[in-house]
């Protein structure tokens, strides 16, 4: 028995091809010959018996043949993965004489699970820029390979509402080859999506119970809210009474001010100025750094100016001052801030 036509099975459809050969190596004629094959059901005599009289002359050798066609479930084996796995077929003969043989002949089963996950993200705008806006998620899994896959398991750490939508033709709970089945998934922007900035990474997996796995991932730019403001305070008590003498203050002794001036928006601001309600930073020399004019989102600026004590100062035991910033935003829009000094020596 020889098998012929393919020489691996790995696609159901793939056809087997059989040449059966019965010879009659004794020394009698053998009648009632008899050949089967459980395997097969078109099982054929070609040719050999010469003399059409339906018995195997000595010498003569009869020729069928047979085929079987691969079905998925010869490939899928019960779902089991098989390194090794062939199609087996065994024919027999026998005769009214108690002759008889078998001759088995076998194709290799190639076993192919792969399973494709693919991944999209959609969101309005194509950015994430707004607490609240949801990003949705389609997967679609795909049976690529040549096995009927079982079990397949769907993971995405990232939601909560994974669901099936469909692709499932038979109902049957296994993604049979060719088939793609599609789900969804959702992420609700949120605060710390925004101050975290970059991306919002997603990554959804599949797994079956015959090893396919596969696994995608999205990545949704974050776009942070443009916001736009600014402060300014002492930094945290710097300021100073400058006493060379070190007779207490006296009149032309300098008060050291100190301010921090903070961005705490996003974005750029120019035309950035400082005032003061003393006209001291509009003295020249009384600023210890000139003022930038413009400065970056987040950034922070630190400096001083000074005031020099006046008979009235003396008098007073303290000295009020009111400093104040002013800048305007991308829109022209004007921010400020002022801070209050009570200095008393």
């Amino acid at each position: 028995m020889v098998a012929n036509g393919t020489t691996k099975a790995d696609s159901a459809g793939d056809v087997i091809n059989y040449t059966i050969d019965v010879s009659n190596t004794g020394n009698m004629t053998l009648a009632g010959v008899s050949v089967t094959d459980p395997s097969v059901s078109n099982l054929t005599l070609v040719s050999g018996d010469a003399n059409n009289d339906g018995k195997l002359d000595l010498t003569e050798t009869w020729h069928y043949t047979a085929s079987h066609t691969v079905t998925q479930a010869d490939i899928d084996h019960g779902g089991v993965v098989t390194p090794g796995l062939a199609y087996s077929n065994t024919a027999s003969v026998s005769t009214a004489q108690g002759a008889s043989d078998s001759a088995a002949a076998s194709v290799p089963i190639v076993q192919d699970p792969h399973v494709l996950l693919d991944k999209t993200a959609t969101v309005p705008g194509d950015t994430a820029d707004t607490v609240g806006e949801v990003i949705s998620y389609a997967i679609s899994v795909q049976n690529t390979g040549n096995m009927t896959l079982t079990n397949p398991v769907v993971t995405d750490a990232s939601v909560s509402d994974l669901a099936y939508v469909s692709g499932d033709a038979n109902s049957d709970g296994k993604i049979d080859v060719g088939e793609t089945w599609h789900y969804t998934a959702s992420h609700t922007v949120t605060q710390a999506d925004l101050n975290a900035g970059g991306t919002i990474d997603n990554t959804a997996s599949v797994t079956t119970t015959q090893g396919a796995t596969s696994s995608d991932s999205t990545h949704v730019t974050v776009v942070q809210p443009q916001t736009s403001g600014i402060t300014i305070d002492d930094n945290g008590n710097f300021s100073q009474l400058v006493d060379p003498g070190g007779d207490g203050a006296g009149v032309g002794d300098l008060i050291q001010f100190a301010f921090q001036i903070t961005n705490t928006g996003t974005t750029t601001l120019t035309s950035m100025a400082v005032s003061d309600t003393l006209g001291d930073i509009a003295t020249p020399g009384n600023l210890q750094t000139p003022v930038p004019t413009t400065l970056a989102g987040g950034a922070g600026f630190f400096d001083t100016f000074n005031h020099h004590l006046t008979a009235a100062d003396i008098s007073a035991h303290h000295v009020v001052d009111d400093i104040t910033v002013t800048a305007l935003d991308p829109s022209s829009s004007v921010q400020t801030s002022t801070w209050h000094y009570d200095f008393h020596f």
